[in-house]
């Protein structure tokens, strides 16, 4: 959630909206509103799949898109319990002091194998940006 956030790469959409521009039948809805996580998008895109007979890829857009719900919805949560009104200003300074009060490290990992006579050695090292 934290990272999405940081990079701003959410979409901005409330998790009711997703349910009301959802494209299946009332008993599909029902069943995956209990299913729906937004935290483990695997097992998201499988019931979307199995439940909601989409495609596998229309199944992963939404899997995606249901986790953005999740967490706007999150953040409208906490600018209401702050006692603001959801607007785009205070919705920027929820996620600003979000931001500003959580570190996110971004690496890249790279893993390295060599292969000998006897067999394979493996090591996993990780590369920092900068360093």
């Amino acid at each position: 959630m934290l990272i999405a956030l940081y990079t701003k790469d959410l979409t901005k959409i409330t998790t009711d909206e997703f349910w009301q521009q959802l494209d299946c039948d009332e008993e599909h809805k029902k069943v995956l509103r209990r299913k729906l996580k937004g935290s483990d998008f695997e097992k998201d895109r499988d019931n979307l799949m199995w439940f909601g007979d989409f495609s596998e890829t229309d199944a992963s857009d939404l899997a995606y898109l249901f986790a953005d719900a999740v967490i706007w919805s999150a953040v409208i949560t906490v600018c209401g319990l702050a006692g603001m009104a959801a607007t785009p200003e205070n919705l920027d300074t929820v996620i600003h002091g979000i931001n500003i009060s959580v570190s996110v490290d971004e690496t890249s990992k790279l893993k390295l194998e060599r292969n000998k006579d006897a067999g394979t050695e493996e090591s996993q090292t990780d590369i920092r940006a900068g360093e």
